[in-house]
């Protein structure tokens, strides 16, 4: 079978492409197959880059890290704040937990809280389906407390309960 790309030499590797709805068998010659990595390889680097750069603007727009703690690594893969501030990505998972007061720090610096509030997968369970609608009632509850609202804060209170226990 011939390359589809240049119609000139054997095809030597198939792949699947996927655009939209339409799925592909392509089949390529080595160079040609080649060439295509070689563009899927840029086109991985310039979001990966992008990724980066975008990482290294979130450190740079808080002012709460100062210069002693851009010397703070992480324990397991060594990548310190004041790399990821030039603009790297985090170094491993655990990152995420070594740098959490700092990672929360600068999300609340860009929005008004650090809570997830989109949609779940309906693969997270139960257990997350209960858990979001509890933190949504505890904090209609704290507003009601706070308008000395108590008939709705009690309500509110035994439907946290109920949800407990349930």
């Amino acid at each position: 079978m011939l390359c589809d790309s240049c119609k000139k030499r054997d095809a030597i590797i198939a792949y699947t492409k996927m655009q939209n709805n339409d799925v592909e068998i392509v089949h390529l010659c080595a160079k040609c197959a080649e060439e295509k990595m070689k563009e899927d390889l840029d086109f991985n680097n310039i979001v990966t880059e992008k990724v980066e750069n975008f990482i290294g603007e979130l450190f740079k727009l808080t002012n709460s890290i100062d210069e002693k703690e851009l010397e703070k690594a992480c324990s397991y893969c060594e990548t310190s704040l004041k790399d990821m501030v030039k603009g790297k990505t985090l170094g491993c998972e655990h990152c995420y937990d070594e740098f959490r007061e700092e990672i929360n720090g600068i999300l609340l610096n860009l929005s008004s809280s650090t809570n997830h509030k989109g949609k779940i997968p309906k693969s997270a369970g139960e257990k997350s389906i209960k858990k979001r609608e509890e933190i949504k009632l505890l904090n209609r509850l704290n507003v009601a407390i706070e308008l000395e609202e108590y008939e709705e804060a009690a309500k509110l209170r035994d439907e946290i309960n109920m949800l407990k226990e349930g």
